[in-house]
C-alpha cells in the first residue's frame, strides 16, 4: 500500500531526527575504549576478549540478520540477562515447535529488556514475536543504563510519538530500528567479530565454563567468592536493597507494549544456587524476593502476562549441580526450564498469528542442526541494504 505524501514527509523526517540523535549519543571517537564506554561491558578483559559478555549492540544486528534470513521475526523472542542465555532456541524448537531467538545480554536489567523488546517490534512492526521475559529480581536495581540502552529506548520511543500506529507506520518504524542498527555497529569497535560470538539464533558461543573446566577452575571456590560478594547487596545499602521506580517503570512499559500489540508475555522470575539462597536470603534476599513478587502481583491487575516462579530451582527439577557458579545455568539445567517452560505452554503464541511456515514437523528436528551456510553473510548485506535505503531517504529530506 502506497504512503501518502504526508506520511512520506513524517517518515523522511523522522529519519533524520533519529539518525542524528542516535549517532550523537553513541559515536564516540576511540574505537575500542569508547566502544566498551558505550556498550557497558561487563565482566573481565579475558571474557570481553572472548565474546563471553556479549553485548546488546552485537545481539540488535543479530536480530535484524535473522529476520532478514528467515524473512519473518521468531515466533518467540528471549528477553533476560546472562541467567537466560544458556535457554538454546533449538531446544524451544525441539519442544514447542516454535522458533526463537535469544536476546539475552551480560548484566541485563529492567532496561535491557526493554530496550531489546521495544526495539524488536520495529523491526518487523508487521508481526512481533510472543515476548518470554527472563526476569531477575536483581533487575530492579538503580544501575546507570549504559548510553547505548539509552539511546535505543529513546529512539523506539520517538518513533512510535511521532507515527503510533504499527499497521501505518510500517516505514518510519522500520527507518528507526536500521538508525539503532547503524549505530550499534559503531559500539563494536574494538569487539570480536559477533557473528563469532552468537548463532544465528542468538545463542551465546562462550568458551568462559569450557575453558575454566579445562583449566581445572575451583567452581566451588569461585561460586562460594561470589556468593560472598553478592551477600552483601541484599544488605541495607547494597545495590538490590530496594526495587527502583525508574525499572519498575520500565517493566510497566514493557508489558504495555506487549499488550498492545495483543501479546500476553510469558514472565519467568529465574534462580539461584539452593547455596546462595541459604546464605543470601537471611541477608535480604528473601525480602527481595518478597516484594519483587507483591509488584508482579500488582501489575497483573493491569497487564495481561503469565508469572512462572521458578526463583527457587526446585519448581523446575534443579539442584546444586544445575549451575557452575551462584546464578548462572548449566546447558542441561537450561533444557529442564525450557522442558518445563513448555509444558506450562509458555512459548504458546496468539493462535490469530499467521502459521509459522516450518511448524509442526520441527518439533522433532535435532538439536545439533548445523548453521546454514553464509547465514550472517546474507544477513549483514540485506542490513546494510535497509540501512543504505534509509540513509538515502534521509539525504533526500
Amino acid at each position: 500500500m502506497k504512503l501518502n505524501a504526508a506520511i512520506w514527509i513524517r517518515t523522511a523526517t523522522m529519519s533524520v531526527v533519529l539518525a542524528l540523535a542516535t549517532f550523537a549519543a553513541v559515536a564516540a571517537p576511540g574505537a575500542a575504549a569508547a566502544a566498551q564506554q558505550v556498550e557497558g561491558h561487563y565482566g573481565s578483559a579475558s571474557e570481553r576478549a572472548e565474546g563471553s559478555n556479549p553485548s546488546i549492540g552485537g545481539k540488535m544486528i543479530g536480530y535484524v540478520a535473522y529476520t532478514k534470513v528467515n524473512r519473518r521475526a521468531p515466533d518467540v523472542l528471549i528477553l533476560g540477562t546472562s541467567r537466560a542465555m544458556q535457554l538454546d532456541p533449538r531446544e524451544i524448537k525441539k519442544r514447542s515447535g516454535k522458533s526463537a531467538y535469544n536476546a539475552s545480554v551480560s548484566d541485563g536489567a529492567a532496561r535491557e529488556l526493554l530496550a531489546f523488546g521495544s526495539f524488536a517490534e520495529l523491526v518487523t512492526p508487521e508481526r512481533a514475536p510472543h515476548l518470554v521475559i527472563m526476569f531477575d529480581i536483581e533487575g530492579l536495581d538503580g544501575r546507570t543504563p549504559t548510553r547505548r540502552v539509552e539511546s535505543t529506548i529513546a529512539a523506539t520511543e520517538a518513533a512510535r510519538k511521532s507515527c503510533p500506529s504499527a499497521e501505518r507506520c510500517t516505514t518510519v518504524w522500520k527507518n528507526a530500528a536500521a538508525a539503532i542498527v547503524r549505530d550499534s555497529a559503531v559500539g563494536l569497535r574494538g569487539r570480536p567479530a559477533w557473528s563469532l560470538m552468537q548463532r544465528p539464533d542468538g545463542l551465546i558461543r562462550s568458551p568462559s565454563l569450557a575453558r575454566m573446566e579445562r583449566e581445572g577452575v575451583d567452581l566451588i571456590g569461585v561460586r562460594d567468592r561470589r556468593i560472598a560478594i553478592r551477600i552483601k547487596s541484599y544488605r541495607p545499602g547494597g545495590a538490590f536493597d530496594a526495587l527502583e521506580a525508574a525499572p519498575k517503570a520500565k517493566i510497566k512499559r514493557l508489558l504495555q507494549l506487549a499488550n498492545a500489540r495483543g501479546d500476553s508475555p510469558s514472565l519467568v522470575i529465574t534462580s539461584m544456587h539452593p547455596e546462595c539462597i541459604r546464605r543470601c536470603g537471611p541477608a535480604g534476599w528473601f525480602e527481595h524476593r518478597r516484594n519483587a513478587r507483591l509488584f508482579l502481583r500488582g501489575l497483573a491487575k493491569t497487564y495481561d502476562f503469565q508469572i512462572h516462579d521458578y526463583s527457587d530451582p526446585k519448581a523446575w527439577g534443579g539442584t546444586a549441580a544445575s549451575f557452575y557458579d551462584e546464578i548462572h545455568l548449566r546447558p542441561k539445567a537450561a533444557a529442564q526450564v525450557v522442558a518445563k517452560l513448555d509444558s506450562e505452554g509458555a512459548f504458546d503464541i496468539d493462535p490469530t498469528a499467521d502459521p509459522d511456515p516450518e511448524t509442526a514437523a520441527s518439533a522433532s528436528t535435532s538439536t545439533s542442526e548445523p548453521t546454514p551456510v553464509g547465514f550472517f553473510e546474507r544477513g549483514l548485506a540485506q542490513v546494510r541494504e535497509v540501512v543504505a535505503a534509509a540513509a538515502a531517504r534521509s539525504e533526500r529530506a
